[in-house]
């Protein structure tokens, strides 16, 4: 008797589906856990997981290890880890003021220049106190702005789209920082409804915004207000507020073109300490043979705190391109970074496993497998840079990216860990490092979710949770 082909078929994936499940009973209580906690989200997630002993060889848990995600900014540790290897802990960022000529008496004798090396930590402040050193009245000349030492690509290869330009952390990168080339305004309904929201800007001169958001009355409904880009450092703000709300919403907009930006804060400094110019603020790639005052940046090991703690993207891209212009001696770059990179992590047996095409993490061209970013961790932790290395790395629920996450109390202070965030993106990874037991790094990489911002990051806490639970 011939059995009907349908019913072979029937018979073999019922054959199949009980070895699946039978094999599935040998999986470990963990896998099972962490199984359960990406299965509760409802979504098919891409979810890489892996954690090593610090003191050994010994896997603690791998998922998905080898394969190649979306890091976001947790590529901000490859650049740091680069940076105080290649530059050391005591490097600093120098801009420096020269002139034509020396300058004596009460008047400079031709053009006086600045040149900008991408400090990120530069100030407003600190130009105006450059500009007093010089210590002239009057600059008998042009004002001229160097801003050669990076190229003129001031965003990341496939990096943010035109939706991210308001936002700070899409601050457009250029040898020009000055405070972080981002302003801020601030925003409050009105006290009668159909009337616009109340807008002040804080720096006026840097910034302009045109403000169609309206005072609506409470409702269920959502009222969002958006902005987006009009060019030359000017925004529109629109959309509605609602008449409830009680404190100014504080609103932070990227300048997005640097030179004008530049030109504006030194045409304030020169007017608030009093000093004139007969001739035009410029650009250029030239430099004066006289040096008159260098204003030096905090050492790296201090510029990389803040870098870290709080994700600063013009931080991470300045330190890669700067990285790329000493190696190569060319204009610094996201592609001279690239260069100088790729021999750094070969040189440090780090490179497979990693494609990193910026430094900040901006960039979804970027690749890097869950063990690879694990590997760094492991040989940050084994150098001569450790300390430095781990007191930027955040402490959990207490400080920067990290202040609200939430992790078991018997957990929360040994651990440290960046965090990396881009849409439908998410990651994690640090250290578990308890005085008196086993230490560990950990890398959590999720891709290609359609989860909220609050929901993703519950996950990633709890999966961790369960892992230094068991």
């Amino acid at each position: 008797m011939k059995m009907a082909p349908v019913k072979l078929r029937s018979l073999l994936q019922i054959f199949l589906l009980s070895i699946f499940l039978s094999l599935g009973c040998f999986a470990s209580d963990l896998d099972q856990k962490i199984g359960r906690i990406i299965a509760s989200t409802g979504e098919d997630l891409n979810v890489g997981i892996y954690i090593k002993n610090l003191n050994d060889e010994e896997v603690k848990f791998a998922s998905h290890e080898n394969r190649k995600f979306v890091p976001a900014s947790t590529t901000k540790l490859f650049t740091v880890y680069a940076g105080l290897k290649y530059l050391g802990n005591n490097f600093k960022y120098i801009t420096s003021i020269s002139a034509d000529n020396l300058v004596k008496g009460s008047a400079s004798d031709g053009n006086i220049y600045i040149q900008f090396s991408g400090d990120p930590t530069l100030s407003y402040n600190d130009i105006k106190h450059m500009l007093r050193h010089v210590g002239v009245k009057e600059i008998k000349g042009n004002l001229v702005i160097n801003d050669s030492l990076f190229g003129d690509h001031r965003t990341s290869p496939g990096g943010f789209g035109w939706d991210d330009q308001p936002f700070c952390y899409a601050a457009p990168k250029s040898a020009i920082i000055i405070d972080g080339n981002c302003s801020e305004a601030k925003m409050w309904p009105s006290k009668i409804s159909g009337r616009k929201a109340n807008l002040e800007i804080v720096n006026p001169s840097l910034l302009n915004i045109s403000n169609n958001v309206d005072t609506v009355k409470p409702s269920r409904k959502e009222c969002p207000y958006k902005s987006r880009y009009i060019g030359d450092n000017s925004y529109e703000v629109y959309g509605c507020m609602f008449q409830d709300i009680k404190r100014p919403v504080r609103l932070n907009f990227a300048l997005q073109d640097n030179r004008l930006m530049a030109k504006a804060y030194f045409e304030k400094a020169l007017k608030e300490i009093g000093m004139k110019i007969s001739g035009r603020i410029t650009f250029s790639n030239a430099s004066g043979k006289n040096v008159l005052y260098t204003h030096k940046s905090a050492p790296l090991r201090d510029v990389i705190v803040p870098l870290l703690h709080d994700s600063l993207n013009p931080d991470a891209s300045s330190l890669f391109k700067y990285m790329g212009y000493k190696y190569t001696r060319q204009q610094g770059s996201d592609e001279t970074g690239e260069n100088m990179m790729n021999k750094f992590l070969r040189k440090s047996g780090l490179k497979n496993g990693v494609r990193l095409k910026d430094g900040s993490g901006e960039s979804r061209y970027n690749l890097i497998t869950p063990k690879a970013l694990v590997l760094l961790l492991d040989k940050a932790y084994k150098s001569d840079v450790r300390d430095s290395f781990l007191s930027a790395i955040p402490q959990y629920g207490s400080k920067g990216t990290l202040r609200y996450r939430s992790i078991d109390s018997r957990f929360r202070r040994d651990v440290r860990a960046k965090t990396g965030s881009m849409k439908n993106t998410s990651s994690l990874a640090g250290y578990y490092l308890p005085s008196h037991s086993q230490k560990y790094a950990f890398a959590i990489m999720i891709n290609g979710h359609g989860l909220s911002p609050y929901r993703i990051r519950e996950m990633e806490d709890k999966i961790l949770n369960i892992i230094l639970s068991n």
